[in-house]
């Protein structure tokens, strides 16, 4: 939601693209790493929690809020 409103189109379906990356290489790992008995279930949700608070930091430094800006206002937030 937040790229569509900072990215033009060609930038957004990068941003696109990248999300589904993401979920296959999850959907793709997800059943070996549950398998592992190196590292199982509980190792594999220990390794995603992580990866989500590191997210959730990168989030709050990083991205700008866009509340009450226009459209244009929201595009100029990351030009150089």
């Amino acid at each position: 939601m937040y790229a569509a409103e900072v990215a033009v189109d060609t930038a957004l379906g990068l941003c696109i693209l990248a999300l589904f990356l993401s979920l296959l290489e999850k959907a793709i790992t997800m059943e070996f790493m549950v398998h592992d008995p190196n590292f199982g279930s509980e190792g594999m949700f220990f390794l995603l929690g992580g990866i989500t608070i590191i997210g959730a930091i990168f989030v709050l430094i990083f991205v700008k809020e866009t509340k009450g800006l226009s459209d244009l206002q929201k595009k100029q937030l990351y030009m150089p």
